[in-house]
This record gives structure tokens, sequence and C-alpha cells, in this order.
């Protein structure tokens, strides 16, 4: 398990369960954005890069503190370790990707409503990713 810590504000302990990663190549890059402005911006306010050494079974379980609030989590598996989003020439997405407690079944961009969570009510969340290519 990885432990990060942020000081700083009332801290809330929370679990992410990140699930059905495709390979172990790569890393995650793990997005947290606290409103939609964030999010449609593409601008994380904190964004973790992991690698996978601790992968079983094609998840990953990660354990941080941070302040209490609302919160989305988007994970990117990077998996050629560029740093961005790989796309098709057709815009889909060649890498894998999720979103805390909410599957995207189809390829319109989620509201952050569908997938932000209140810290202070749920301490764990769980992201299963999707790899449509």
């Amino acid at each position: 398990m990885l432990f990060i810590s942020w000081i700083g504000g009332h801290a809330g302990d929370l679990t992410i369960k990140i699930m059905n990663i495709r390979d172990s190549s790569g890393v995650l890059l793990v997005c947290f954005y606290r409103d939609s402005a964030e999010f449609e911006g593409d601008t994380p306010f904190r964004m973790e890069r992991m690698d996978k050494q601790s992968m079983r079974n094609g998840e990953v379980m990660v354990n941080l503190y941070l302040e209490e609030g609302i919160y989305g989590i988007v994970v990117h598996d990077d998996e050629n370790g560029s740093g961005i989003m790989e796309y098709n020439i057709a815009g889909i997405p060649k890498e894998g990707f999720g979103f805390s407690g909410y599957y995207l079944s189809g390829l319109k961009k989620p509201h952050f409503s569908d997938f932000s969570f209140d810290l202070f009510m749920q301490e764990t969340v769980e992201v299963k990713m999707r790899y449509v290519l």
C-alpha cells in the first residue's frame, strides 16, 4: 500500500481501490479535483504518479490523508509513461481511465457530480478502469 500525507486543514482518511488494471506497464496518474471548474479545465489541484509494483490481480490500493471536503478522482493508466492520455485518430482513448465511484460506459465525458464524493461521509472509493481499445 502507498501512503501519502498532506499537511494542513482537518485531515480525513481515504482509501482508493483501483480495479481492472490491464497490465503492469507504465504508471497510474491519479488526479484530484475539488470542483467542476477544475475538472472541466483539466487542472487538478493535486496529481500523484504511482507505479504499479503493488498491483495484485489487477488491483492497487492507495491510502492517503487529505483535508475533508468534496473531491472527484480521475485515474489515467499511462501505459507508455508519456504523462498524457494517448488517443487514436478518431479521438478514442488508447489508454485506460477511471472515475471515483463511477464507471463510464459510453464515451461522453462525465459531469463532476457523476463521480464526486464527500470525504467526510465516505472513506473508501473504488475506481474501475476502462479500456476502450
